[in-house]
């Protein structure tokens, strides 16, 4: 699980700092996707942004304010 994370901050990253610093809504992206962050936890200024963002890496349905169902 820790080699996850860290291929996934790795990869969000080097992403991020080849365009210049431009785009969190990238790394939350990813975040989201590796089941680190929730979309609910992303700040109102990146919101659309991000759910963008997860539009186009075709995981729309981690853009939804609801918290993710576990398995307790």
């Amino acid at each position: 699980m820790r080699v996850c994370l860290i291929k996934t901050l790795s990869c969000a990253f080097i992403e991020l700092f080849m365009k210049g610093g431009e785009d969190m809504a990238l790394v939350y992206a990813r975040l989201i996707i590796g089941g680190y962050r929730t979309f609910k936890s992303v700040p109102e200024v990146l919101k659309a942004k991000v759910k963008k963002t997860l539009e186009e890496l075709e995981c729309p349905e981690l853009a939804t304010e609801e918290e993710p169902k576990g398995n307790a």
